[in-house]
């Protein structure tokens, strides 16, 4: 590849744009991580949001007491939206269980549905609350390279990163005829255990790399092992 991955991550972790995205997903994970593991299930199916990010640093979970700490570090107060124009999220957010381990994010501060707008390019993110439902050891991302950027660089560099969120048991990059760009090459991700893959998911799912907007979702394990890639 002409340009590698490291440094494609680097640009795109100066954006300020990236840094609010990814505060907003860290509270998804967090979150979704203490829904998931109460001990027993609330009376009501849906579980009552925590208060936000109460006096930092005594946030009523230890998820939000962390959430809260990196938060304060970049300068955000109670009450005003992150990002420099105070344009990101200022309110709680709810999580109403989907199931035994699945759960959806609610941001009380969304009146409207929000308009659809088309991806930059190709296909776009997967549904969070959806793809969660069915969630394998299996990750499956699209629309990261195209068919002509495919070399002997890639595999590496694809798990190295991948790294960053568990142990990688194996990575095939897969390319598929007669289809569009932005599906043509499937990069399938083995760990070694779910959480691991839920946490690159909610990390790679709708992220920017070299312009394209990245498709994460899980892939069935038998149909992994038997190398059946174009499902």
């Amino acid at each position: 590849m002409d340009v590698s991955m490291s440094s494609v991550l680097v640009k795109n972790a100066d954006s300020e744009d990236t840094l609010r995205m990814g505060f907003d997903k860290l509270l998804f994970a967090l979150q979704f991580s203490g829904a998931t593991q109460e001990s027993s299930p609330p009376s009501s199916t849906t579980m009552p949001p925590p208060a936000f990010l109460p006096s930092f640093g005594k946030a009523t979970s230890k998820g939000l007491g962390v959430a809260a700490n990196i938060m304060s570090k970049f300068g955000y107060k109670h009450g005003a939206g992150l990002g420099r124009d105070e344009q990101g999220m200022s309110t709680a957010l709810s999580v109403e269980k989907l199931g035994k381990n699945a759960g959806l994010i609610i941001n009380e501060s969304q009146t409207a549905p929000p308009t659809t707008t088309a991806p930059p390019m190709g296909v776009g993110p997967v549904n969070m609350a959806e793809a969660m439902k069915c969630s394998t050891k299996v990750l499956m991302l699209t629309n990261m390279v195209g068919p002509d950027e495919v070399d002997d660089e890639l595999e590496p560099e694809i798990r190295d990163e991948m790294a960053k969120y568990g142990q990688v048991a194996s990575v095939i990059i897969h390319k598929l005829d007669g289809v569009s760009d932005d599906v043509a090459v499937r990069i399938f991700v083995e760990f070694t255990n779910v959480a691991q893959a839920i946490k690159a998911f909610v990390v790679m799912n709708g992220r920017f790399f070299g312009g394209r907007s990245v498709a994460a979702s899980f892939y069935n394990v038998d149909d992994f092992n038997n190398k059946e890639y174009g499902r």
